[in-house]
């Protein structure tokens, strides 16, 4: 198998685990909303980012640790393991209670049940590594099935119990439970695998921690950049936990998005770890050909949401968010940025440059925050909006800058070119589909966008790449025709 159709290939497989993971959370948003309005969808928009935030530093960056040196050295995969599963059984705990005055001090009566629902991401960094192990060791299958069970089990779990009349607290924990039963049977997978915890000496444990520094810095740092808003928003907006929630539920469909460019990120880790060490010319291929597929994969969804989007987001969460449609316009225009910022951000860390990632994105912290502190109390919620998209922006022209100095640009003019060119035709039929359907309602935007992704698509793929998708038969038919 080529470099280029294993990374497509395990890409695939993980974005498939990535989706469910994005619709599972979006699934109980969208049921919070319903179930207790605004504010119920805003304790759950903060437990997801208080959560999402403690399980980064919770995890320390472990994870692409442990990838990366386990992709080059299978024969340490149980030392790492066994060392990785002995910090994160002092950090999980120690997070939680660390935080847990914090949030009763900062949102009062609803803190604690903040902090609860977001426990459960905490607690799933346990899953996460042995998810983690299996990627590293060459089975994305695994990887993906797994995650697709936890969430679905997670996420039912927590509905049942709302539908059948528990609240938030009883759903919550609803939730770390199936969290916990899903992180031991994924230790006693690896158990199957040949993969079995080992002793370790103190040398071992203080190694890995050296090692684990530079990741540790790049999670708090990327908690301060990436998640700090919607918790700033709730902070300094007058309308606090309302605001919160509806920017973030703007943010999180965004954030949705970027599961593709994850599952592409972490699919090439294993082979830009090892190419970054001994062959970079390899590494500079393999950027540029993962850069152009999520150019042609990223552009058009700022076009599209442009075009038809206003009505995506009361259609996922109720007309009480059809006025905050703007938010995930105006998003969604930094998202092609965001998809190069995570796939080099992570060549970053495979050519060992862990440090320099970090202090880049320190960088774009203390911009992208100064901008919130500053004018969110003054404007409101266009301030973080105007901090994400400058956040983006410093982070990908430094990344650019140090990967082509260490593997080669891995952009020319006609790979954003392209895709520009071919997001902007589909907008003229979209728009007339979505004018033909009387009144206004979120499934004009419904229709719109499918007829937008369907353009998009042809010209992307070509009509004839088109129908063998859709004929099988007649390509394999053709295939089989022996030329004279």
């Amino acid at each position: 198998m080529t470099p280029t159709t294993r990374l497509r290939k395990t890409t695939a497989v993980l974005l498939a685990g990535r989706l469910v993971s994005a619709v599972s959370t979006l699934v109980l948003l969208a049921v919070f909303s319903r179930h207790g309005g605004l504010r119920e969808l805003g304790i759950g928009s903060l437990g997801v980012v208080i959560g999402s935030s403690l399980a980064s530093l919770a995890e320390a960056g472990t994870n692409s640790l442990l990838t990366r040196e386990v992709s080059r050295s299978r024969q340490a995969a149980a030392t790492y393991l066994t060392t990785v599963l002995t910090l994160r059984m002092v950090l999980v705990p120690t997070c939680l209670l660390l935080s847990w005055p914090v949030c009763e001090l900062a949102f009062g009566a609803d803190g604690s049940l903040i902090l609860l629902f977001g426990a459960g991401f905490v607690i799933q960094q346990f899953g996460e590594l042995v998810r983690s192990l299996f990627l590293a060791l060459g089975h994305p299958e695994i990887t993906a099935g797994h995650m697709i069970v936890e969430n679905v089990a997670w996420a039912g779990s927590m509905v049942v119990v709302l539908a059948l009349g528990g609240d938030l607290y009883a759903a919550s924990w609803a939730g770390i439970v199936v969290l916990v039963a899903s992180a031991i049977a994924g230790g006693l997978l690896a158990v199957v695998f040949g993969v079995r915890l080992t002793r370790i000496s103190r040398g071992d444990l203080t190694r890995v921690t050296r090692l684990s520094l530079p990741f540790a810095a790049y999670s708090l740092v990327a908690v301060a950049a990436f998640r700090m808003d919607t918790v700033l928003v709730s902070l300094l907006v007058p309308s606090g936990i309302a605001a919160a929630g509806a920017y973030f539920s703007a943010s999180r469909l965004i954030s949705s998005a970027e599961y593709l460019p994850d599952a592409l990120s972490r699919a090439a880790l294993p082979d830009l770890s090892r190419h970054a060490v001994a062959a970079r010319d390899q590494a500079h291929k393999l950027l540029r050909l993962a850069s152009e597929d999520l150019l042609n994969l990223s552009v058009p969804i700022p076009f599209a949401l442009v075009t038809v989007g206003w009505g995506l987001l009361p259609l996922f969460f109720g007309s009480d968010l059809a006025p905050y449609s703007w938010i995930l316009i105006a998003l969604g225009i930094g998202l092609p940025a965001r998809f190069l910022v995570l796939l080099y951000g992570m060549s970053l860390t495979s050519a060992d440059a862990q440090g320099r990632r970090v202090a880049v994105t320190l960088v774009a912290v203390v911009a992208g925050q100064s901008i919130n502190v500053l004018l969110l109390p003054v404007i409101g919620v266009p301030a973080a909006v105007v901090a994400s998209l400058t956040t983006t922006a410093l982070l990908l022209t430094q990344y650019l800058r140090f990967i082509g100095k260490s593997f080669g640009t891995p952009l020319v003019a006609a790979s954003i070119l392209r895709p520009v060119v071919r997001s902007i035709i589909p907008a003229v039929p979209a728009l007339v589909c979505a004018a033909l359907l009387p009144g206004k309602s979120s499934w004009q935007c419904v229709v719109g966008l499918s007829v937008y992704g369907s353009v998009y698509l042809t010209l992307l793929l070509g009509p004839s790449a088109i129908q063998r998708l859709f004929s099988p038969a007649r390509a394999q038919a053709g295939s089989n025709t022996s030329r004279p």
